[in-house]
């Protein structure tokens, strides 16, 4: 028979805490909107880097702008961002580009269809319209990702969409 000592029942009360408190049901980031943000803007500068390093033609590469994020998520999404914890949103300086970040965390879960729906729907819209003439933009929209993880949902069109993903990810 195995004897119990105080150092095992330490031991094993340590590690029955640590898993207490380090699960998190809800599934919610205890990260604030502008903590996540922060890390975010740092990455999409870092891209809009990239960019200009690797242009061909000095002129104007594709950028990604911040846009106000209430008149844009009104006007794309027909979504208010006063509705939201937070909203970051970026599009392409250029109306060729199909280029877009939004990541939103959410007041309330039940928030999330809502806001997918919109993402999906500007999704179909902006496909049919690149689909025609910009076949290339058409195929990012199709390659682009919707993720929605611990009270935030993260889109991104984008060439860089993975690398995005993986630095929001990791800013939870």
């Amino acid at each position: 028979m195995t004897k119990y000592t105080p150092v095992k029942i330490l031991i094993v009360a340590l590690m029955i805490a640590f898993a207490i408190y380090t699960y998190d049901e809800s599934g919610v980031s205890t990260k604030s909107f502008d903590e996540v943000s922060e890390v975010m803007i740092a990455a999409i500068d870092q891209v809009n880097l990239d960019a200009v390093g690797q242009a061909e033609d000095t002129a104007s590469p594709t950028q990604l702008v911040r846009t106000d994020a209430e008149s844009g998520l009104k006007k794309y999404y027909g979504l208010s961002a006063s509705d939201y914890e937070g909203v970051l949103y970026y599009m392409a300086n250029d109306n060729m580009s199909a280029d877009e970040i939004l990541i939103i965390k959410l007041s309330d879960e039940s928030q999330e269809d809502e806001v997918l729906e919109a993402i999906n729907d500007r999704i179909d819209a902006r496909t049919e319209v690149f689909r025609g003439y910009m076949p290339d933009e058409a195929a990012l929209l199709d390659d682009s990702i919707v993720v929605t993880k611990s009270g935030f949902v993260f889109f991104a069109v984008s060439d860089k969409a993975e690398e995005l993903l993986s630095t929001f990810e990791k800013a939870l």
